[in-house]
């Protein structure tokens, strides 16, 4: 193999080892609770409610909430409820607010599932417990009715692992667990959705081909 041959050969060889080692780019799909929404009561665009007490079947973005309710610490998100005024009492139970994203980027190319991060905080009222498609990756709040944390204190979403390519869901279990009924709701957001493109099958042969071409030839300048 001459040396212009050589250097073409590292030439390609390099191009496809940068395009292993991209650059982590975001989520698409990963929307804060009322994000770009005025809160005015109308239904939230991208969470869904997936399970309730009878009679409550959509997530709402609240138009007012109680004043107990942490707000300051979520410049780009708005509490949701089951109903539009979450100053008003709902039942007691458990209300399951769904996420439901394609782990991919704004040009829906394919992320990695084993390098996405996810990070985020959240409040509730009372209870909260976070499923990523289906397995307890984090809670909010206490089960003790007078511990008013779940509202006041946010707690930390830092997700590294449990994705899948293609459809995952993040489940916010709410629970309202008093003895009568009253206010309940929910408020995520999410500070950094990323992971890295998932390889062209194209570059993954290129690289290949270039590593095995390599140690042929340096077996032979060896031998010669």
């Amino acid at each position: 193999m001459n040396k212009t041959l050589m250097l073409a050969l590292i030439g390609c060889l390099s191009e496809g080892l940068l395009t292993l080692q991209a650059q982590d780019t975001n989520i698409a799909g990963l929307f804060s609770t009322g994000q770009g929404q005025t809160p005015a009561g109308q239904v939230d665009l991208h969470y869904t409610l997936n399970s309730a007490p009878i009679g409550y079947t959509d997530v709402f973005v609240a138009s007012a909430t109680p004043a107990a309710w942490n707000t300051l610490s979520f410049a780009n998100a708005h509490w949701v409820s089951a109903i539009a005024n979450a100053n008003l009492d709902v039942a007691t139970g458990d209300y399951t607010y769904r996420l439901t994203f394609n782990l991919e980027n704004a040009g829906s190319e394919a992320l990695d599932p084993l390098t996405a991060h996810i990070i985020g905080s959240w409040c509730v009222d009372n209870y909260g417990m976070l499923l990523l498609n289906g397995n307890l990756v984090g809670t909010c709040g206490s089960l003790d009715t007078a511990d008013y944390s779940g509202f006041s204190t946010p707690a930390v979403i830092d997700l590294a692992s449990g994705f899948v390519s293609g459809v995952n869901t993040l489940d916010f279990k709410v629970s309202n667990l008093t003895a009568t009924p009253n206010p309940s709701g929910l408020v995520v957001q999410f500070s950094s959705a990323t992971a890295t493109l998932v390889p062209e099958p194209g570059t993954l042969a290129l690289s290949v081909a270039g590593v095995a071409l390599l140690g042929v030839w340096r077996g032979r300048k060896r031998l010669s």
